[in-house]
């Protein structure tokens, strides 16, 4: 699952399209329970967005021993809180980094273009940023002599709109009140450049749609493991909770009851596994 997570990310290339694979897939997690009565155990949880996050950063799933990458800032330290101010510091501020150290889920080539990816989705002016909502299809890409072009979407309720959105030269405006540098209407630039890109792609059509299709059997061939893990894994959960229910005497009733109630809670999921399957 953790490879499985990090191979979606580079295909996805951003952390909102990661999260809406992760609830499309229904895909989790096992973690073990750290208090409690079921301390211990191994339970499998849908990951939240601090897991996924932790998991595509942190240097241990490259194979790399890693000390002091969480440091105390003293400005944000509350004396209430000893814990508290701790921040995630930059690699070459860590104590120690120690590469192949430890069992790699992923390769640090992978690790590093995940690093490079994450910091480039940022919606900083020295970053690309990620893509977003909007017809834009050169959002983040346009520059000119002095900056970069901002997409700039036109807004008339009610009445329909000759140019939709344009790419602006705001920089010297927004900065010193001077007039629009440039300004160049979007869809006839974005046709523009889509006909060029399909023209030069039109050599390789025949290998992007093999590629393609490698893909789409790889996706598939990847789905059907993960179900068949998921019917293991529900089949072991129910097995295991109809052993101690086989196992307790007769006059325990009390017992009997509660280990009857977690085998027939089982039971139902391992049936509802069943029927998704079979939709």
């Amino acid at each position: 699952m953790v490879r499985r997570i990090c191979a979606q990310f580079e295909e996805q290339g951003t952390l909102g399209g990661l999260r809406r694979y992760l609830a499309r897939q229904d895909i989790r997690l096992g973690v073990r329970v750290r208090a409690g009565p079921g301390k211990g155990q191994l339970v499998w949880r849908r990951p939240n967005r601090a897991t996924w996050q932790h998991l595509l950063k942190h240097p241990l799933y490259a194979g790399a021993d890693v000390y002091g990458r969480r440091q105390q800032e003293r400005r944000r330290h509350q004396p209430e809180h000893p814990r508290s101010g701790r921040v995630v510091m930059a690699r070459s501020d860590g104590h120690a980094l120690l590469p192949e150290r430890c069992p790699a889920y992923l390769t640090w080539e992978q690790y590093e273009r995940n690093q490079a990816r994450l910091a480039a989705n940022r919606a900083r002016a020295s970053s690309l940023g990620a893509v977003r909502q909007g017809e834009a299809l050169l959002a983040g890409l346009v520059v000119c002599a002095r900056c970069q072009l901002g997409v700039h979407y036109q807004q008339s309720p009610g009445r329909p709109i000759p140019i939709p959105f344009t790419y602006d030269c705001v920089h010297r405006r927004n900065h010193y009140g001077e007039a629009l540098c440039q300004q160049v209407a979007g869809p006839g630039l974005d046709d523009c450049v889509t006909r060029h890109v399909l023209r030069a792609l039109e050599p390789a059509a025949l290998a992007l749609s093999l590629a393609a299709t490698e893909q789409v059997e790889q996706e598939r061939a990847t789905r059907t493991q993960l179900w068949e893990q998921r019917r293991e894994r529900a089949a072991y959960e129910t097995e295991r909770a109809a052993r101690p229910y086989h196992a307790v005497a007769p006059e325990n009733r009390l017992v009997a009851r509660t280990l009857e109630r977690t085998w027939e809670e089982t039971l139902q999921a391992q049936q509802a596994q069943q029927a998704l399957e079979e939709e």
